[in-house]
């Protein structure tokens, strides 16, 4: 009985070593805000812009979708600040999908232009946004080449 204990002990011991002792810290995602610039009053017929920015942390990818009010407002033009960027519209929705160089926390995504069409209060809603820091693959590195 007691060389059973002995060996149950002993084969404990052994295994210690392979057991985690550490605690596991969860890694603290960055948070992100996505805001667009100030009201604007104009008279109708006109043409308004707005810039959309991120702040918050450093990011190199975003995809962005606005709506906006058709009733009042044309959609003229989008200007991404990023080259390689898009910016589509479609039916009063509008995508903005970029990645590249990291950028740093509060920068300007892109411009919208529009075209005031009907006298009123029109929005231009931020409906959802996905920012993100990827890490691009560049070139292998000497450990990557199989022998």
């Amino acid at each position: 009985m007691k060389k059973r204990i002995l060996s149950m002990l002993l084969a404990c011991f052994m295994l210690l070593p392979v057991l985690p002792l550490g605690g596991y810290a969860a890694q603290a995602s960055p948070r992100y805000t996505v805001s667009a610039s100030q009201g604007q009053t104009t008279d109708v017929g006109k043409t308004v812009s707005m810039t959309v920015s991120v702040a918050g942390g450093s990011y190199n990818a975003y995809d962005l979708a606005l709506t906006y009010d058709t009733a009042r407002l044309t959609y003229v033009s989008g200007q991404a600040a990023d080259k390689g960027a898009s910016v589509t519209e479609k039916s009063g929705s509008i995508r903005v999908i970029g990645y590249g160089a990291d950028k740093s926390a509060s920068t300007k995504v892109v411009t919208l232009t529009f075209k005031t069409k009907a006298a009123g209060t029109a929005k231009v809603v931020i409906s959802s946004a996905k920012i993100d820091t990827c890490l691009l693959y560049t070139s292998p590195s000497p450990r990557d080449k199989r022998q």
